[in-house]
């Protein structure tokens, strides 16, 4: 019940549908992707990316900035995929910021994580995520459940994204909202201006 409801692409780079459409011609909105080194079926983080393009909170992923907003959160907590494998409810339990400028001292690398060692593995990166994070919900995520990561441009700094994180819907729980823990001091980019 958001603005974003694409065909996600896939192919053998993070590039091409930054500026292509369904039809691979130019096309400057592109189309969400998956990140090429995840496997659709089998990864156990799904990473999407999509543009914001600053206009509104229609075209593409741009309308991902509301969920800054718990209250975003509370009208619109799960995210559908539909693959080639089968469609999938996901609730939302995270939202962060990071630098995507590989030169910063604080960058994290959120998506070098398509997979995990092991169940530590993941742990340990819930826990980076959990630091950095605006809010979570509910019962967050528990180190054996899958993940579906959406990126996008934000605009508070140069090479900022927002990652709206989210884990499967458990059996038998509900796709409503749950409960937010807010973060009082997310550990944000050196360069996130103050009160941005």
């Amino acid at each position: 019940d958001t603005p974003i409801d694409l065909p996600v692409m896939q192919t053998t780079d993070n590039e091409f549908y930054l500026r292509h459409g369904l039809d691979k011609e130019y096309d400057n909105l592109g189309l969400p992707f998956v990140d090429y080194e995840c496997d659709v079926k089998n990864s156990r983080n799904l990473i999407v990316y999509g543009h914001n393009m600053g206009v509104d909170d229609t075209d593409r992923f741009s309308s991902l900035q509301q969920y800054r907003d718990t209250d975003y959160y509370a009208e619109h907590p799960v995210i559908q995929l539909d693959t080639l494998y089968g469609s999938d409810t996901y609730k939302i339990v995270a939202v962060f910021a990071v630098t995507a400028r590989t030169s910063d001292e604080d960058y994290f690398q959120f998506n070098k994580y398509v997979d995990f060692e092991d169940d530590a593995a993941e742990q340990e990166y819930l826990d980076a995520v959990q630091e950095r994070a605006f809010y979570t919900t509910g019962d967050y995520v528990r180190a054996d459940e899958d993940l579906l990561t959406l990126c996008t441009c934000t605009y508070e700094m140069a090479d900022a994204r927002l990652v709206v994180m989210a884990r499967p819907l458990r059996e038998g729980e509900s796709a409503e909202a749950d409960s937010v823990t807010v973060n009082p001091d997310p550990l944000l980019p050196a360069r996130w201006p103050s009160g941005a």
